[in-house]
């Protein structure tokens, strides 16, 4: 809905005082423009999983997996082991 709602939700991040993500929904358009958008998404994720064209996927995935601006403060990426200790060890350190 960020990329195709027609501004129904908007990001804002606070970094000054505490790190806090704020998501705000305008409910004036959400029937409108936020609505139809994940049919849409979903749409165009099935023909192009079924197409065998790798190049519309990929500019159909990168922008949707794209990290930028001031959320790429943020990120940290960690990898495990593609194992059941990986899994355990992820969520482990995660405090979950």
């Amino acid at each position: 809905m960020l990329q195709d709602g027609g501004g129904v939700i908007r990001i804002s991040h606070n970094t000054e005082e505490d790190s806090t993500v704020t998501i705000h929904l305008d409910l004036t358009k959400f029937a409108s423009h936020g609505k139809p958008a994940p049919g849409r998404y979903l749409l165009h994720l099935h023909i192009w999983r079924c197409a065998p064209n790798f190049s519309a996927r990929k500019d159909l995935y990168e922008p949707l997996c794209a990290v930028e601006g001031e959320f790429e403060t943020e990120t940290q990426m960690e990898l495990y082991e593609a194992s059941n200790r990986g899994w355990i060890q992820s969520w482990a350190e995660m405090d979950v």
